[in-house]
């Protein structure tokens, strides 16, 4: 596998992950991913997460259908109350890493297709407008530009570091944050 391909799954698996668990997992997988993910997981160097995967899966005695309507099908007919208990225990110790995981695939994204960095100087309060600006430019403006897995993973970092630099200027009101927030809002 291309790294990618390693990127495109991991990246599915946090966001199916992060917005509905395994069983959101279980029934969106168009792409038959599924039992290349904890192979992926282990690629980018988190094997625990990996294991995490490999549990909720073998619920199931690798029976599980590629074919989505097939699965679905499947799946209405093989979940019972011990399986969710089982996904639910997966899940929560899905959640308890998932910071990792982010942390990991992040670091595996950067290794491979290496950003442009964004200077850091936040002397005045024109730096901290201009440290916004270029963050902006690089969060997602269209669809197209989100699914794209690197354009993504690099949309959310910028995101995650406004906020921090958000967190930032009010956290220390010496740093001028009205005077910031009235830069950001004018065009110029």
């Amino acid at each position: 596998m291309t790294e990618g391909q390693i990127i495109d799954i991991c990246t599915f698996f946090s966001d199916e992950m992060n917005n509905g668990g395994f069983l959101q997992l279980l029934y969106n997988d168009s792409r038959s991913w599924l039992k290349r993910i904890p192979e992926c997981l282990t690629d980018i160097g988190i094997p625990e997460m990996a294991d995490i995967c490999q549990d909720a899966l073998s619920v199931f005695s690798d029976s599980l259908p590629d074919d989505l309507e097939q699965r679905r099908a499947f799946l209405a007919e093989s979940v019972t109350p011990e399986i969710i208990r089982h996904l639910e225990n997966c899940d929560a110790r899905f959640n308890k890493a998932s910071d990792r995981l982010e942390e990991i695939l992040g670091r595996f994204i950067d290794q491979h297709f290496p950003d442009d960095p964004v200077p850091v100087d936040r002397k005045t309060s024109k730096d901290y407008v201009a440290l916004f600006r270029k963050l902006e430019e690089r969060k997602a403006s269209t669809w197209d530009d989100f699914a794209d897995p690197k354009v993504r993973r690099r949309s959310n970092k910028a995101g995650t570091e406004i906020h921090k630099l958000k967190m930032e200027l009010f956290s220390k009101p010496d740093k001028g944050a009205p005077v910031i927030l009235k830069l950001l809002q004018d065009k110029d």
